[in-house]
């Protein structure tokens, strides 16, 4: 009996052993962890989404793109007529037109003719007297000239843009020579004396150029300095 007893008890020992499988059986879900990563494809699908809202075209592209291609189709048909008279460029390249530019500074040159040359009233007389007349003064005549020989020479000469920036270096130094010895040849008059009397001379940009020569130099010596800039120009 005392056998069978120890064996018993040995037995009843053991069997808790058996009770352990079960939290091994428990520990089993923490497989099921990998699953999460679903939700970085739907943040990658909802990103795909955005960049393709982001890469919509906006309404005012396409008006924009009518409007320049107007804008060019009329430059490259007054510079084909322009390059059309005399010996022309009919072998240009198309890449190194700048008909665009041309005819903007074209438009500019008979905006600032009807402003300068006419009485133009309202605001665009108004903005060419502020903003040409107050800078170039009485040679504000000469502004629609100089813009309209340098848009010539951009449509029937584009190729040639160390040319044509050597022409537009040397007739801003021949124009700013000018508008100093004038604003001299006036008085010299000075902000103070308000902004007919700067019109009625050099302008501004004679004003800025004369002023610190003559503040420096002198009356006499600032005429030279002036003239020198003009023969260079």
């Amino acid at each position: 009996m005392a056998s069978r007893a120890s064996g018993t008890g040995k037995a009843a020992k053991k069997a808790p052993a058996k009770k352990a499988a079960p939290k091994a059986a428990k520990a089993a879900p923490a497989k099921k962890a990998p699953p999460k990563k679903a939700p970085a494809k739907k943040a990658a699908a909802k990103g795909g989404k955005g960049k393709g809202k982001a890469q919509a075209p906006s309404p005012t592209s396409g008006v924009l793109k009518v409007l320049k291609a107007c804008w060019l189709g009329l430059a490259h048909a007054v510079g084909a007529v322009l390059r059309g008279i005399g010996r022309s460029g009919k072998a240009l390249d198309p890449a190194h037109r700048k008909d665009g530019l041309a005819l903007l500074l074209l438009g500019l040159a008979l905006i600032v003719a009807a402003g300068t040359w006419s009485n133009l009233q309202g605001p665009v007389g108004d903005l060419v007297e502020m903003l040409v007349t107050g800078a170039f003064g009485r040679l504000d005549l000469l502004v629609p000239i100089l813009l309209a020989v340098i848009s010539v020479r951009l449509i029937r000469h584009p190729e040639k843009p160390e040319a044509n920036g050597r022409i537009v270096i040397g007739l801003s130094a021949l124009l700013i020579g000018v508008l100093g010895l004038v604003h001299i040849g006036c008085g010299a008059p000075g902000r103070g004396e308000g902004d007919d009397a700067l019109r009625d001379a050099g302008g501004l940009v004679g004003w800025g150029v004369s002023r610190p020569l003559i503040f420096t130099v002198g009356e006499m010596l600032a005429v030279a300095l002036l003239a020198l800039v003009t023969v260079f120009g």
